[in-house]
């Protein structure tokens, strides 16, 4: 007989021990991702301004917890329609979700996370829809509760296990990058000498590193017309403080790739169960194509992940052509659209079909 189930929600901040206690019980049983760790939550929740509704949202099955996630909440009008929608892991404000959470999911005692969602979604009488970004676990196909938009988007990643070094990595790509690779780093070492790849060592070093990685990032995306990641104070903040937190526990990453005589650039990863995670970079981009710094800077950080333990480096959800050519597997991200078959669920249904 399935015990009795139930969905609680606490404030992340008024019952911060309480909430601690039950994502470290949880997390225990499966593998969460780094976006899913307690090192990226943490720092999120001390970072959100105080008038944003989040709820840390806990499914029981009797009197124990089996699942839990942070819930942002917010009444937006859309389709001439006023919902109340739920945001997984996020708060549903642009600004404040351009960190871009991926490998987005709950924390779960039971293997069957979408299930979890599912019956904690139905709990929360106040959220007509729940919103989903970036999750490769969670899987709605099929289900006739609701109705369900989703639109996807590829991780690519390189297989580390199948190489033995660097050379042998690159006789694994097409012809024409590994042309590429070559004429850049003739042309950088021809011009500026030889290149190397230098770690930060400290917290300090890594926050300076940072400081020039946002400057020549902002850089070139500001001459593109665009506004930069680093645009955002809230962006800024959460990194700034995650460094603090956490790079001495070895989660984070910072390389600078040089010669004496020049920069080419820097990157920004997240380290996590054996495991790089590409997630920034600002490059010192030169007028002759044949200078390519992100094909050089990857794969000399490639190199450093093959030489190190790691089993994978993941360039993260996007369509960029070089990750694609660079990649030798990739996964599906999907965000999902889940609307409660409510009047105004098949109201909204109906006016979507029209337009």
């Amino acid at each position: 007989m399935k015990r009795n189930s139930a969905t609680k929600s606490l404030c992340p901040i008024h019952s911060s021990e309480r909430v601690f206690d039950i994502y470290q019980q949880l997390s225990k049983h499966q593998p969460v991702s780094f976006f899913n760790s307690w090192p990226w939550f943490s720092t999120w929740l001390a970072c959100l301004p105080d008038d944003i509704d989040v709820k840390f949202v806990v499914h029981y099955e009797g009197k124990e917890p089996m699942s839990c996630f942070f819930l942002g909440i917010n009444r937006q009008r859309q389709n001439k329609l006023t919902k109340q929608r739920g945001y997984l892991n996020c708060t549903g404000i642009e600004a404040l979700d351009e960190l871009t959470i991926e490998y987005n999911d709950i924390i779960s005692a039971s293997p069957k996370h979408s299930e979890q969602l599912i019956s904690a979604f139905l709990d929360l009488d106040d959220i007509e829809e729940l919103r989903i970004a970036h999750s490769q676990q969670l899987d709605f196909t099929n289900i006739d509760k609701f109705y369900i938009r989703k639109t996807t988007k590829p991780a690519f990643c390189v297989a580390l296990n199948n190489f033995n070094s660097l050379d042998d990595y690159q006789r694994s790509l097409s012809k024409n990058t590994r042309k590429q690779i070559k004429q850049s780093f003739n042309a950088y070492q021809g011009k500026f000498g030889e290149l190397s790849l230098t770690l930060a060592h400290n917290t300090e070093q890594a926050l300076a590193y940072l400081t020039e990685l946002k400057e020549l990032h902002q850089n070139y995306w500001q001459a593109k017309g665009k506004k930069g990641a680093f645009a955002s104070a809230f962006f800024c903040q959460f990194h700034q403080k995650l460094i603090e937190d956490y790079f001495e526990q070895g989660l984070i990453q910072l390389i600078k790739v040089s010669s004496k005589a020049h920069t080419l650039g820097y990157l920004y990863n997240f380290i996590h169960n054996e495991e790089v995670l590409f997630y920034q970079s600002g490059f010192n981009y030169l007028a002759d194509n044949k200078f390519r710094p992100g094909l050089v800077a990857h794969n000399l950080a490639i190199d450093w992940a093959l030489n190190n333990g790691m089993s994978n480096y993941n360039f993260l959800a996007s369509n960029a052509k070089y990750k694609k050519r660079l990649a030798n597997k990739h996964d599906m991200l999907t965000t999902w659209v889940l609307s409660k078959k409510t009047l105004k669920g098949h109201v909204e249904h109906l006016l979507r079909k029209l337009y």
